[in-house]
């Protein structure tokens, strides 16, 4: 019983500790941030730099997530699975940007 007394008031403290991070409307944000970088790196890409499944797939998972958090499921999820998700996120904005960044100019012509 105590360990299970002991376990609530340390999830409370994670979820006090982690609070900005793990709430929904942040977890809203970045994916509504990922979806348009996705829609970004195929607008700019071209086929052969950037590869279109795991896109496709980012932009799926995008629609899934911002289902989800507008859920009362998403609240009840663990502080640890939010906050997983939460660097999840930030590692995918990571290699969106990169893609992006890296994709070469359509042409040689300056603008």
């Amino acid at each position: 019983m105590f360990t299970r007394i002991k376990a609530f008031f340390k999830e409370l403290r994670e979820r006090k500790k982690y609070a900005d991070r793990i709430a929904p409307a942040t977890i809203r944000r970045l994916a509504v941030e990922l979806r348009s970088l996705t829609e970004l790196a195929v607008r700019t890409g071209s086929q052969q730099t950037i590869p279109f499944e795991r896109i496709q797939r980012i932009q799926m998972e995008m629609d899934q997530l911002l289902d989800l958090v507008n859920k009362p499921e998403f609240i009840r999820l663990s502080v640890q699975r939010r906050l997983e998700l939460h660097n999840s996120l930030l590692q995918s904005r990571e290699y969106l940007i990169e893609s992006v960044q890296t994709t070469p100019a359509p042409t040689d012509r300056l603008q």
